[in-house]
């Protein structure tokens, strides 16, 4: 029976996040880069049966792999705002030390 199934292909997982964060702490100052990968380079068949048993399986796993994809998003997400936070840290401590160094330049200024 042939015609009862029907072949589509869904997206495979995307690159996986520690070789994202590797290459951006390669470069420490450039900011993260996460591209998008194009859905017709990830394809992987899944054979859908139109069985009314088999359609709970297949809802299944779409849900399973939609809510991975939806996890790496959100893992991915979290990385560029925790390299955000270091880099406004960063400017944060350098901006102080500059009104620190200011204020004792304008003090000593003053004082002559």
């Amino acid at each position: 029976m042939a015609s009862d199934t029907v072949q589509i292909s869904l997206p495979s997982p995307a690159l996986d996040i520690s070789d994202q964060l590797l290459s951006n702490a390669q470069q420490p100052n450039t900011a993260p880069c996460y591209k998008p990968i194009a859905p017709a380079m990830m394809k992987t068949p899944i054979t859908f049966d139109r069985n009314s048993s088999s359609r709970v399986a297949n809802k299944r796993m779409r849900n399973t792999e939609s809510a991975r994809r939806s996890r790496e998003r959100k893992a991915l997400r979290l990385a560029e705002l925790e390299h955000l936070l270091e880099q406004s840290e960063k400017t944060r401590i350098t901006l102080a030390s500059e009104l620190a160094m200011l204020q004792l330049q304008k003090k000593r200024n003053w004082d002559n």
